[in-house]
């Protein structure tokens, strides 16, 4: 809550002194909008305290001439205060439409750097597996990422909408001995993800979802399209990549959009 007070304070205090001499145009909105209340206020009193004639007469003393400047001044500022209320207001609609654009447009994103651990990790000479990072810019509680879609289909990997195991999770640290379904999302705090991995050697791939004992997870080796996404979010994400396996066997994965 400090924080957000205090974005919106000097948010209002940068409308307010911005439009006092942004360009000639606002500075001679600004300095009539100053004015005028000062200089009606100061006619009004002058009229009150000695008719018409003290309007056009210069005031008497130091006294009359303070009490003048003291007036006509406050009832600028007061001005002032008023428009700096009006810009608090303004400032806290516009921080609220920034937070509801941007949650719009998507606050969550699905990350991929080629060559760079910890989304490829070499498991000794023969071994490859890779991950992907979720990141937000707010905080995002209780989400799930999963392989929604496998092009072309294959019959034999079943664990579709299965949730990916995150990174350094183990079943033995979990009650149930199981992974973790779920995890939180922080401002620039990225959750990595395992998504898939294979041996030179064999003749499949495995999807790390958290249900390998008990779900298939093997999906024959070849060239596919794999769909990760977002479940259980404020909005729908999801990205595509590529898995393909080279001459030597070594799985390469790679995004597409």
């Amino acid at each position: 809550m400090g924080e957000y007070l205090k974005d919106i304070c000097w948010r209002a205090v940068s409308k307010t002194l911005g439009s006092y001499g942004h360009n000639w145009e606002t500075l001679s909105v600004s300095v009539v909008a100053f004015i005028l209340p000062a200089s009606l206020y100061w006619c009004i009193t002058r009229y009150n305290s000695g008719g018409w004639r003290a309007i056009v007469s210069l005031p008497v003393g130091w006294e009359t001439t303070l009490k003048d400047i003291a007036l006509s001044a406050g009832t600028g500022f007061l001005v002032l205060g008023v428009v700096f209320l009006v810009n608090v207001v303004r400032a806290a609609h516009d921080r609220d439409r920034e937070s509801r654009d941007q949650l719009g447009v998507s606050p969550i994103s699905i990350e991929f750097q080629a060559e760079t651990f910890p989304f490829v990790q070499p498991i000794g000479r023969d071994c490859v597996l890779y991950r992907v990072a979720v990141r937000s810019n707010n905080t995002i509680r209780g989400i799930r990422l999963v392989v929604s879609q496998i092009e072309p289909r294959t019959n034999n990997f079943a664990g579709i909408e299965i949730s990916l195991i995150q990174m350094h999770d183990r079943e033995h640290r979990n009650p149930g001995a199981r992974w973790k379904e779920r995890f939180d999302l922080f401002p620039d705090q990225p959750r990595y993800i395992d998504v898939v991995q294979k041996e030179d050697a064999s003749s499949h791939f495995r999807i790390q979802h958290i249900m390998q004992n008990d779900v298939d997870s093997a999906v024959l080796a070849g060239d596919y399209t794999v769909t990760l996404a977002i479940r259980d979010a404020p909005t729908a994400v999801s990205r595509e990549f590529s898995l393909l396996v080279d001459a030597r066997g070594r799985l390469q994965f790679r995004p597409i959009n």
